[in-house]
């Protein structure tokens, strides 16, 4: 039902590109495709990062990425296995932050259903 009125609303060519984010942002496989990264950066509100943001390390991402509301709540997240960034489980607040897909991208993960693409400023 949502392809059809997104077909007879945008076209088909908007639905099929809607199905195959969706189909990306949920796959149990790792998005490395800069096209489909940029795609969900647009359409699933991505976020912004900055260098310093990387150097800062995974709390500082979870915190930018808006995924979490405090800090607290992104310790206990990394320390519990739930976050990954571009499919790497992290462990520790303090664990480096993988280098960014197509030099710009980040792919943030919390639990199964939450995903934030986040694209390098500048």
């Amino acid at each position: 039902m949502g392809y059809d009125l997104t077909a007879r609303v945008h076209g088909e060519d908007a639905a099929r590109n809607v199905v195959r984010l969706s189909e990306a942002a949920f796959s149990k496989e790792p998005i490395r495709d800069p096209e489909v990264l940029e795609g969900l950066y647009k359409e699933i509100d991505g976020f912004d990062f900055t260098a310093e943001d990387i150097a800062g390390g995974a709390l500082r991402l979870a915190i930018a990425s808006g995924l979490y509301a405090s800090n607290g709540d992104a310790r206990r997240a990394i320390s519990q296995g739930g976050l990954s960034i571009n499919d790497e489980r992290l462990k520790a607040s303090e664990d480096a932050v993988p280098a960014p897909i197509d030099g710009r991208f980040l792919v943030l993960r919390a639990g199964k259903k939450s995903v934030r693409v986040g694209r390098l400023k500048g």
